[in-house]
């Protein structure tokens, strides 16, 4: 074929096929921005037919004017027995079913009335408060005004303009629909695994990095409240066993944390290893989709790259089908699999749990002389504190008898607190708000979790009525009797 009737047969299809080209990429950006983004009111898509139209029509004049010589052309091109044997070689790599020359040649001329009918379909489908109304009629009648144009022309189109075409119904329950569907639910429950493995990682890693600051912060506040006491790791600090002991409790705490973030680490390997399994299905998946979207987006009239487009036809076709044999299987593994390690995590955490209770549990007990029903422990807990008690107390004549620099305020509260913690029977939880006396000198309120024993009918540390009266108030708690105690 020369050039010259490359020219004569094809004439300007290259110049409609990149404004095609342009027109679809603006269609793409303004859909793919209305669904993200919810859009703006510029992007519509009959401001798109508006702009493209005053563009159509020199193209499309100019091709389907010269249309019937490109016909004549086209048959004394295909009468030579060289070209014969030319285009018997190009349709030998064509698929069965495949158009000729002459068929795609046509297609230009029923595009103006192809976007006439979109365009009615459109209107016809869109709401009356639709905001793309008024611009969708306007490209509507500016298409009908080309395409009467070009109809006066001479150019005539293969149907009437004013045909009503009736819709097509989707087929939705056909063999490749149902595949497709399949396929698309196995999709969604490997992406699901693939979510749910990283959250169980992530719960199970803030698991241990809460349970051992829980730790930290009790022993962090042990060492700030024995520095209070005037208990610690120095020297000269006397030696109390109870102090020795919890602080023992604290440190074997942390190494059983220790332990259980490696058994841990250890339960999760599994995990790893599904998510690893997963990789080679969700690369087989996006490799089908853009081979789908290629297979979609591919221009049928480009006959040089329709064998490639077989090709991928085929190679999406053994995908579907290799998937949808293999993802089931797969996924039906990961369920037993990711079940049994959850039960393993639970297990371990469930030990160690079991662990720290014993641990909790050696300690009190340790604590406990007599019936502890009874106030059993009020020996154990007066001997184990009893020369903190004292220390305390001097300090706290030292300080009353003196003058009081200034922050002693907050320490005279945290003294009360502590001498109503040091003394007593049966130990139960009260929380209450302690605040400073006298009012006013001291707006800072702290929150503690402290043991009130109710041993007397008057509060104890309490040496005055006044004093008395402001326990009372401040901690209503301690408003208990005798004969009201209930362990």
């Amino acid at each position: 074929m020369t050039d010259d009737d490359v020219r004569s047969i094809f004439r300007n299809i290259s110049d409609i096929a990149r404004l095609s080209s342009r027109f679809v990429e603006r269609l793409e950006t303004v859909a793919n921005r209305r669904i993200n983004e919810g859009g703006s009111d510029e992007d519509n898509v009959g401001n798109l037919f508006l702009d493209i139209i005053p563009h159509l029509e020199p193209l499309y004049k100019t091709y389907l004017s010269t249309h019937p010589a490109a016909r004549s052309r086209l048959r004394q091109f295909s009468k030579s027995p060289a070209n014969q044997n030319y285009t018997s070689v190009i349709q030998s790599h064509l698929l069965p079913g495949t158009p000729h020359l002459a068929s795609f040649l046509e297609k230009p001329k029923q595009r103006i009335p192809e976007y006439c009918r979109l365009l009615h379909s459109i209107i016809d489908t869109s709401s009356v408060s639709h905001r793309d109304l008024m611009a969708l009629a306007q490209a509507r009648d500016q298409m009908n005004r080309l395409a009467g144009e070009l109809r006066n022309a001479r150019i005539f189109f293969p149907f009437p303009l004013s045909l009503k075409i009736p819709s097509i119904p989707t087929r939705t329950h056909g063999p490749a629909s149902t595949e497709a569907g399949n396929l698309a639910q196995l999709e969604n429950r490997l992406r699901q695994y693939v979510i749910f493995l990283d959250i169980l990682a992530w719960h199970v890693k803030d698991l241990e990095v809460a349970t051992r600051l829980s730790v930290e912060s009790l022993q962090e506040w042990s060492i700030t409240f024995s520095a209070v006491l005037g208990l610690g790791p120095s020297q000269s600090a006397p030696y109390l066993p109870a102090y020795v002991a919890f602080t023992s409790l604290l440190s074997s705490l942390l190494v059983l944390c220790t332990t259980v973030e490696s058994d841990l680490q250890i339960s999760l390997i599994p995990l790893n290893k599904l998510k690893a399994m997963t990789e080679r299905p969700k690369q087989l998946l996006d490799e089908m989709h853009t081979l789908e979207t290629r297979i979609l987006s591919s221009p049928f009239a480009k006959i040089l790259h329709y064998l490639d487009f077989s090709k991928d036809r085929r190679h999406h076709i053994d995908l579907r089908s290799k998937l949808l044999v293999e993802l089931p299987l797969l996924l039906n593994a990961m369920d037993r699999a990711i079940g049994l390690v959850i039960r393993i995590a639970i297990q371990g955490i469930l030990k160690f749990l079991e662990r720290v209770r014993d641990k909790w549990m050696s300690f009190f007990n340790s604590m406990v002389e007599g019936d502890e029903r009874y106030g059993g422990t009020q020996e154990s807990w007066s001997t184990a504190w009893e020369d903190g008690r004292q220390m305390l107390m001097a300090w706290e004549e030292a300080t009353y008898r003196g003058s009081r620099p200034n922050g002693t305020f907050a320490l005279d509260g945290l003294r009360r607190v502590c001498r109503q913690r040091r003394q007593g029977c049966h130990p139960r939880m009260v929380r209450c708000t302690v605040t400073d006396r006298p009012a006013g000198l001291w707006h800072q309120d702290f929150k503690s979790v402290v043991h009130f024993p109710p041993a007397r009918d008057r509060p104890l540390g309490c040496t005055n009525h006044e004093e008395e009266q402001d326990c009372m108030t401040e901690w209503p708690g301690l408003r208990t009797e005798k004969q009201n105690y209930r362990p």
